[in-house]
């Protein structure tokens, strides 16, 4: 009989099975060839129970029994944690709970959020699971919190916290703890106008969306700029000279102004740029046959296809202004929003996740029409990462936002399903105003991490705006 086998034999003999209560850690040694009790495993030369074999955090990682033999020195994924085999093959010495996930014997990490932060993420976070019907709402500024009516899953809550606003460097994020994510269809999660900060959704579960997701960039009025969605940058104001350049690092341009009264006239504003470019404003004639030319959309792209870290689009350019009785250098949509989930378990979009830019503003009746029309703003940012990733065709989106129009004719269009950002139509007669600027940029920037091969073909509006990789190693 082993030396364990004897142990056991003690123990049940004098009644302490007592001792086998969950979290025991020592009394028992065991080795190569021991069997340790039901429920219990050889880990690190002791007989232990799962509890004491999942992370950091306590909750049960669905791990299955330590094996009582291991290849030395060979790290192992066992649900969330990462284990080491000891140099003689019968237990393990180190053991660590991986901040996202373990797989092909080392942790990940997601994006974007310390990973002393995610570790912090356990299964007893509020899940957001809204009953269909439901009204649900990023909101506040400041501080981050989800809004639900009548509740967000759980009968008694209807309001979900940030984990944190983290403001120390790059562009701030507010992100958020949640156990479980589940949108059922017909349900849309929208960003109330107070929120300016990218949003990250950290799920210790699965994703499931069949609803939607919407963190567009907003459309200009005839007397503002739309606001950028979350992370965005907002279009440009109305302007009452040279139209004026919109927000963010890929901003369209304002269009000119030419001639002075009634013989002014105004090009249209340039589109945001991002993933892609934006098109051109399309440019003003005046009776005394002067050019207003148009300005230019941003054509290079901006920031990085990893999204880390995470910013939407730019804005478009206001059109310059043509002096129809009043100011008219018509006012620019704003760049799409910033969104990221990532969820332990996977990712599974059926519905609609959206970071659009806003379309610009513009006229097409005389007088207002001789103002050059906004450029529209460009796509924002999506970033998903699991272990898996299944996704629908055309889920997720980020166009551009279309110009404003004029005299001229319409914008230019937003970078669609298949097509990059068109240029605004210039003027053909004398006095009418330039077209708004192209479309914004069309593309924003999508990004897919995960194990194994994926492809972006079909998933994304536009095209050719997707990445993938692999899941971010994490620090040892």
């Amino acid at each position: 009989m082993s030396r364990l086998a004897s142990l056991l034999a003690v123990a049940a003999f004098a009644g302490l099975a007592s001792c086998y209560s969950p979290n025991w850690g020592g009394g028992i040694a065991c080795g190569t060839g021991d069997t340790c009790p039901s429920g219990f495993a050889c880990f690190d030369g002791t007989c232990r129970d799962d509890s004491e074999r999942d992370g950091d955090d306590g909750q049960s990682d669905g791990a299955s029994p330590m094996p009582a033999e291991c290849t030395p020195a060979q790290a192992t994924c066992r649900g969330r944690e990462l284990v080491t085999c000891n140099a003689n093959g019968d237990g393990y010495v180190q053991r660590r709970a991986c901040p996202f996930t373990c797989g092909e014997g080392q942790c990940t990490s997601a994006s974007n959020i310390p990973p002393e932060d995610q570790a912090t993420c356990s299964d007893d976070a509020p899940a957001l699971r809204p009953p269909a019907g439901a009204t649900v709402s990023f909101a506040s500024q400041r501080d981050g919190r989800i809004d639900c009516s009548p509740h967000c899953g759980d009968a008694s809550v209807t309001r979900i916290e940030a984990r944190t606003v983290l403001r120390d460097e790059g562009p701030d994020l507010i992100w958020f703890c949640l156990s479980d994510l589940v949108i059922p269809s017909g349900l849309t999660i929208s960003a109330g106008s107070g929120v300016t900060d990218a949003i990250a959704l950290f799920v210790t579960g699965r994703a499931q969306i069949a609803g939607n997701i919407a963190v567009d960039g907003g459309a200009a009025s005839e007397d503002a700029g739309g606001q950028g969605g979350p992370g965005g940058a907002s279009g440009a104001e109305r302007a009452a000279q040279q139209g004026l350049d919109g927000g963010g690092a890929c901003a369209g341009q304002g269009g000119q102004k030419a001639g002075t009264g009634d013989q002014a006239a105004g090009g249209g504003g340039g589109g945001g740029g991002h993933g892609s470019g934006g098109g051109n404003g399309g440019d003003g004639r005046t009776i005394g046959d002067l050019n207003a030319p148009g300005g230019s959309g941003e054509a290079s792209p901006c920031g990085v296809p990893v999204l880390e870290p995470l910013v939407g689009g730019s804005g478009g350019g206001s059109g310059g202004d043509g002096e129809c009785d009043a100011s008219c250098g018509w006012p620019s949509g704003g760049g799409g929003g910033a969104i990221q989930v990532a969820a332990r378990s996977g990712i599974e979009v059926s519905g609609i996740i959206s970071a659009s830019g806003g379309s610009g503003f513009g006229n097409t009746t005389a007088p207002l029409g001789v103002g050059g029309g906004g450029g529209g703003g460009s796509g924002g940012a999506i970033l998903l990462e699991g272990p898996s990733l299944t996704i629908a065709a055309r889920t997720l989106r980020v166009e551009g936002g279309s110009g404003g129009p004029s005299l001229a004719g319409p914008g230019g269009q937003g970078a669609g399903p298949m097509t990059g950002a068109g240029a605004g139509i210039d003027a053909a007669a004398v006095s009418q105003g330039g077209s708004g600027g192209g479309g914004g940029g069309g593309g924003g920037r999508v990004r897919l991490n995960t194990t194994g091969q994926l492809t972006c073909t079909g998933v994304t509006s536009p095209d050719g705006v997707c990445t993938t990789g692999p899941l971010k190693g994490a620090l040892p």
